[in-house]
């Protein structure tokens, strides 16, 4: 996507209130017509994903789109993290400089600066849990709403996607990019949390037998 057409895209966005109730058809419409196809996560505008997770989870949360919402905020975390190593960066020369006055060419950062750079540096491991966090969630979520939703017949592509080579039958990769930065840490917990779903989803398949055979006790 060219510089023009994001430039577009923003004057675009900004003129959306996602709180707003009432659909904005008309802006939406404009923002479509002028997005760039792109195969490459790396290739999409920052704007056009915080668009797309504004446009899931406001006016109403559509619990259906979170496979959908998965992806978007990995490539989210993907670019958090790929600022905080610039920030590493830019904190790391800054001091070398600072400590050789006689690079007289280098403009060094200001006091304020460092303090803001150092302040978005701290907050990584507590954003990379919140986001995590997120993700378990959200996970537990579709589950449950998958069990029951008219495209219940997904369960199982879902199920393979959240705990990749948990199903007999399903030996495809996972179609969520999160599984490819998870640290042994964060792979336990999904670990854990494949055993919980399969323990919820036991529990009601047994409730449902047993409605099932006291219905056909009573007649």
């Amino acid at each position: 996507m060219n510089s023009g057409k994001v430039e577009q895209l923003k004057t675009n966005i900004s003129e959306i209130n996602f709180s707003d109730e009432e659909y904005a058809a008309e802006t939406h419409r404009m923002i479509y017509t002028h997005v760039a196809v792109s195969d490459q996560p790396s290739d999409v505008p920052p704007t056009l994903v915080f668009y797309a997770i504004r446009n899931i989870i406001h006016p109403t949360f559509i619990v259906g789109q979170i496979p959908d919402l998965f992806n978007l905020l990995t490539m989210v975390d993907i670019s958090r993290q790929f600022a905080n190593k610039k920030i590493e960066d830019v904190l790391v020369w800054h001091d070398f400089y600072s400590q050789n006055p006689d690079n007289q060419d280098v403009r060094l950062l200001t006091e304020k600066e460092v303090r803001r750079l150092e302040h978005y540096q701290a907050q990584s491991e507590g954003l990379r849990s919140e986001y995590f966090l997120l993700l378990r969630n959200l996970c537990l979520v579709y589950i449950h709403y998958l069990w029951t939703a008219p495209e219940s017949c997904l369960l199982p592509i879902r199920l393979n996607d959240f705990f990749p080579g948990s199903l007999n039958g399903f030996d495809k990769p996972s179609s969520f990019l999160f599984h490819m930065d998870l640290d042994e840490d964060e792979k336990q917990v999904f670990v854990q949390l494949k055993d919980q779903c399969s323990n919820w989803m036991n529990m009601v398949i047994e409730w449902e037998s047993e409605r099932e055979e006291l219905g056909r006790q009573q007649g």
